[in-house]
């Protein structure tokens, strides 16, 4: 697989309604029709004036949608016929026992701008649901500011002011051994849990819930990072990335370019206060901002908007098929923060999402040196092509011992561990061909180096 490593933690308030009882193992995504899905994806629009280069203008409730059962050969979204302010969406239906949660469920939900009436606040900056039963459960990773509010109240709801932007959110189906991986997650990056409940034996079997359930967050100088391998109810193998406050780098050019291993593309929000973080080009593999969003449909249409309109936060990797949703901005303001990302090795989703982004500023090659170029905007319908030059990579840095000896600092010895197992890929069928940065997967350095790692924690 693609990754994996060692540590780190986050969050829970307490408020308890009632009843009935749930059969274990019913708590899964819903799709469109409200049938069990491993995984969706939907794409809320932003409310828009008309214009010419969209077929439709839409009114903020509109998304559209891709799921685990989607053919991996489209090539195109599908624009749902629902309105994610209605009750009947896959948002809706998957989050239905909430409406009336029963006594033998866990749910956590958490959310750096929390609804009206709702008090707490945390340093991470994430919004999310997790919900599960004593055989599987969902997590709702989104964008949403104020949602969820209807906890136990038997009527769902979307915050209005949700409409103005586009969002993002993506559910995930886990069996509940993978309870106790979002707990821990949730603790490292420090999520604002401001509704939460659950029934003592679930707390009891899943320690880093229990943990979370008590507001013992992940602490300690050497604990800012989690990385964690995670398989859905389907066998599909994700990562989640959490990263406390006190690593103080942009989760994307400084922790996520390097567990891929590719330049990535970012879609974030960048409107609130403080300085953008520019394009970064200055390392091995770069990062580059979206400038517009481009959703092509079937029939040659699309809907294009502005990142200014959009308060999602994805990341796509140029080359290999790998999709990230994001929690973090590429703002100086959010190197303060914790945060989390989740990735997954999908080609269709990959395919979609790098379409979907228009890169007007990227970086080029200038005497060896690399930095940031404007290019003009593309004609309507393309895509600015990303130049075929040859990079220069650069040499990660070491420290000197007192011997005399050079070693890796400790956290770039961790970066070379995560990156040293990202080999195998979730899915070898659907992997492109080998690419200019691709390299033959080594099995035979994993091993020392996990032994060294250990060494190295002991001394």
């Amino acid at each position: 697989m693609w990754w994996e490593w060692t540590s780190v933690f986050v969050f829970f308030a307490l408020s308890v309604p009632r009843l009935e009882a749930t059969t274990p193992g019913s708590i899964t995504c819903k799709d469109q029709s409200g049938r069990n899905v491993d995984w969706f994806v939907m794409y809320k629009l932003p409310k828009m004036q008309a214009s010419r280069e969209n077929f439709l203008t839409p009114k903020g409730g509109e998304f559209v949608y891709v799921d685990s059962n989607t053919p991996k050969t489209a090539q195109t979204w599908a624009l749902s016929n629902q309105d994610v302010f209605d009750e009947d969406n896959p948002v809706a239906y998957t989050l239905n026992p909430l409406l009336r949660p029963p006594q033998d469920i866990l749910y956590v939900v958490y959310n750096d701008q929390t609804p009206p009436g709702y008090n707490g606040t945390r340093n991470g900056h994430c919004k999310g649901v997790v919900l599960f039963d004593s055989g599987t459960g969902v997590w709702l990773l989104h964008s949403v500011p104020r949602f969820m509010e209807s906890i136990g109240n038997g009527r769902y709801s979307f915050p209005e002011s949700g409409r103005e932007n586009a969002q993002l959110l993506m559910c995930v189906t886990f069996r509940s051994s993978e309870m106790d991986a979002i707990g821990k997650h949730l603790r490292m990056e420090y999520a604002n849990v401001y509704a939460s409940a659950s029934p003592r034996n679930l707390l009891d079997r899943h320690p880093q819930m229990g943990l979370l359930f008590k507001e013992s967050f992940i602490r300690g100088r050497g604990q800012d990072l989690l990385v964690q391998n995670m398989t859905t109810s389907g066998g599909r193998r994700f990562l989640s990335v959490a990263k406390r406050s006190i690593l103080e780098q942009d989760i994307y050019s400084g922790i996520l370019t390097g567990l891929v291993r590719d330049d990535l593309v970012v879609q974030s929000w960048r409107n609130g206060a403080g300085d953008k973080l520019p394009a970064n080009c200055s390392r091995s593999y770069t990062v580059t901002h979206s400038d517009l969003v481009k959703l092509s449909l079937p029939d040659r249409r699309s809907i294009t908007f502005k990142t200014e309109e959009d308060h999602s936060k994805w990341a796509v990797a140029v080359d290999r098929p790998v999709f990230c949703i994001g929690s973090m901005n590429r703002m100086e303001s959010q190197l303060r923060r914790g945060g989390e990302a989740v990735c997954v090795d999908d080609s269709l989703l990959a395919k979609l999402f790098r379409k979907s982004a228009i890169v007007n500023t990227g970086c080029s090659l200038n005497g060896g040196r690399q930095t940031s170029a404007s290019t003009p905007t593309p004609p309507s319908g393309t895509r600015r092509s990303r130049s075929a030059q040859p990079r220069k990579r650069t040499t990660r840095t070491s420290t000197t011992t007192t011997s005399g000896t050079t070693k890796p600092s400790l956290r770039q010895f961790l970066m070379d561990v995560a990156i040293s197992t990202l080999s195998q890929l979730t899915n070898p069928q659907e992997r492109k061909p080998a690419s200019r940065r691709s390299r033959k997967p080594s099995t035979t350095t994993e091993l020392p180096l996990m032994v060294q790692f250990r060494n190295l924690l002991k001394s």
